[in-house]
């Protein structure tokens, strides 16, 4: 069973969580449940009309690995980039749709993929972080 102190204990000890995969997930988790709490405790009204989500980019071509991986690291990324990539202008209209005025109370708390919506997955693999972001929000 987990404590509430987990989630910041497996990103911060490098020596028990140094697959890098796992701390990325983790992250994400605590984002999306730390979205939805703020979300849900700062709603859009008319004295604020402050919109509250998170977006990603997707897949973009750029050199950020250029110099963190190996050459065959390197051949499988550029492959893998090649193929399902978009470019860094494509990427960068996904962000600008999600703050853009007219996106209105829709996105609110919510994930936004590809100029959409995204719902949530109502099961994570880690259900416990919820009370940990709850505490900290």
């Amino acid at each position: 069973m987990f404590n509430d102190d987990e989630p910041f204990n497996c990103l911060s000890h490098t020596s028990t969580y140094a697959d890098g995969r796992h701390s990325y997930k983790v992250s994400k988790v605590l984002l999306m449940y730390a979205v939805r709490s703020i979300a849900a405790r700062l709603p859009v009204s008319a004295k604020s009309n402050v919109v509250i989500n998170y977006n990603t980019p997707g897949a973009c071509k750029s050199d950020i690995f250029r110099d963190d991986i190996g050459w065959f690291q390197g051949l499988m990324m550029s492959f893998a980039i090649a193929t399902i990539a978009r470019t860094t202008e494509v990427g960068s209209r996904v962000l600008v749709h999600a703050v853009q005025p007219d996106v209105g109370e829709r996105t609110h708390g919510a994930f936004v993929m590809d100029c959409k919506v995204r719902r949530y997955v109502q099961r994570t693999c880690y259900p416990q972080y919820e009370s940990t972001v709850h505490r900290l929000t």
